[in-house]
């Protein structure tokens, strides 16, 4: 994981940037705009928007990207589905 985490991080925020306010809004709570992914690692991803952090667990560890990658969509469909 943390081989590919720079790449995950990149990824999310420049081609799913649309997802990442979804998490932060439907998933934790969040309010406002500019949410960013500043961290992923086996249990999930950290969020961050100026001087707010959040952090969105994995519904269970995982140990690569390709599982990385599954978990992230699951949430996504979580998130879609409130």
């Amino acid at each position: 994981m943390a081989a590919c985490e720079a790449g995950l991080v990149e990824h999310l925020n420049a081609d799913h940037a649309d997802v990442v306010q979804l998490y932060a809004r439907a998933l934790l709570g969040r309010k406002g705009d500019g949410w960013r992914v500043i961290g992923v690692d086996p249990e999930g991803i950290d969020l961050q928007q100026g001087a707010n952090h959040a952090r969105l667990r994995f519904p269970t560890p995982v140990s690569a990207a390709a599982a990385c990658r599954e978990a992230l969509s699951a949430l996504t469909r979580g998130a879609r589905a409130r």
